[in-house]
């Protein structure tokens, strides 16, 4: 009797431990259907940031509108990614273990009315920090920076089904990189080309292109990069740390300058994230700083900057700022010029100088579930794989 004891006592604790993770299962299910339903009252707060256009910003508290000196809630929904086409919106949120890409209605959002999210697509994660990072619409087509597999793939917008998959990440032995590794987390889909990047490569950063068959990869002196936009001739992105300068805090840099550098050298922006503006005017996300366990807790600011110069910095009630769209879907005003890969990969080149690395398009490639070596990691992906 003695011997069964301590048995029944561990398998007594297992049932215990079994009961508890499924209450906090039930609880986040809970809690997550909660904040797919409309918001019963939209709060709005004042804001120091007199803008000119309409942006909506993702936090982890949910969807934000600004506009001139107002910050109002549309959805409770925490999200990272976000992405507009037309009257569909889309939100890469999070659930448990799990990163999940909601569709719903944009006019339905802005209303305040039911959104009537679905989710069309889901993935699990080893950590937060692998949900998927940035999304991106592209004619019927959604690109996730699906930071859990370092890789990024191509589903349908409408039904969610997978088309296509790119780890542009490999081993040594030439295996692509699955997992969160590298840690992809930005992309920018263009009919000729795909634009992304990922936050380190050892100690640097990496922005890429697929196009014409290939995969480039351009590195960056520090690590922490997020955003890859390119508008005319210019390439934006944010330095998020400014890692290896020491200057306390992140940048927004077009090519290789930093915009107003004095004012980001003598008032640290802190973890810098997420951009969108108009001719005239530039928003910048400026997140709070702090390990993850604490990562919640600060303030956020949004900053404004008008002529290569940030004018305003205002808090906001939130302490992450993960992307910040304009209301027509886009980031900047005006569309790319390099309309092929040969351009686009001129215009990185001109930033970071060569290439770090090349490899054919056809090595990246991964199915619906990781490499499998035949014919489905293929995927429909014609408008990158070239003649």
């Amino acid at each position: 009797m003695t011997a069964i004891a301590p048995l029944l006592s561990t398998a007594g604790s297992g049932f215990l431990r079994s009961l508890r993770c499924g209450a906090a299962a039930m609880r986040e299910e809970y809690a997550f259907r909660r904040r797919l339903t409309p918001a019963a009252r939209r709060p709005h707060w004042p804001l120091d940031l007199p803008v000119e256009g309409r942006y909506i910003v993702s936090s982890e508290r949910g969807i934000y509108e600004v506009s001139y000196n107002e910050l109002r809630l549309l959805s409770k929904v925490p999200a990272f990614g976000i992405a507009r086409a037309g009257d569909d919106f889309y939100a890469a949120t999070w659930r448990a273990r799990s990163s999940v890409v909601l569709a719903g209605s944009w006019s339905a959002l802005i209303a305040g009315s039911d959104c009537r999210w679905r989710e069309i697509y889901s993935i699990e994660t080893q950590s937060e920090a692998g949900r998927i990072h940035q999304i991106a619409a592209s004619d019927d087509c959604l690109w996730l920076a699906n930071t859990a597999l370092n890789a990024l793939t191509k589903i349908d917008r409408r039904s969610g089904t997978w088309r296509a998959g790119i780890a542009p990440f490999r081993c040594s032995y030439g295996q692509p990189i699955i997992v969160d590794h590298n840690h992809v987390n930005s992309v920018f889909p263009q009919p000729g080309y795909l634009l992304f990047a990922a936050f380190r490569i050892s100690r640097r950063s990496a922005l890429g292109l697929v196009g014409d068959g290939m995969v480039r990869l351009f590195g960056y002196n520090n690590m922490g990069v997020h955003d890859c936009i390119l508008a005319g001739n210019d390439l934006y992105f944010s330095d998020s740390y400014r890692f290896w300068e020491g200057v306390g805090g992140g940048a927004v840099r077009i090519g290789d300058a930093v915009i107003d550098r004095a004012h980001f050298d003598t008032h640290p922006a802190f973890f810098v994230r997420g951009l969108a503006g108009t001719d005239g005017e530039l928003v910048i996300g400026n997140s709070h700083v702090g390990e993850r366990e604490s990562r919640f807790s600060g303030e956020g600011a949004l900053l404004l900057a008008r002529g290569s110069r940030v004018t305003h910095r205002a808090r906001v009630p939130f302490a992450q700022i993960y992307d910040i769209l304009r209301d027509d879907g886009a980031h900047l005003p005006t569309p790319p010029t390099p309309r092929t890969f040969a351009e686009a990969s001129a215009v990185l080149q001109r930033v970071f100088g060569d290439p770090v690395e090349e490899l054919p398009l056809s090595e990246a490639l991964i199915g619906p579930k990781g490499k499998k070596f035949d014919a489905r990691d293929i995927g429909d992906i014609p408008e990158y794989l070239g003649a």
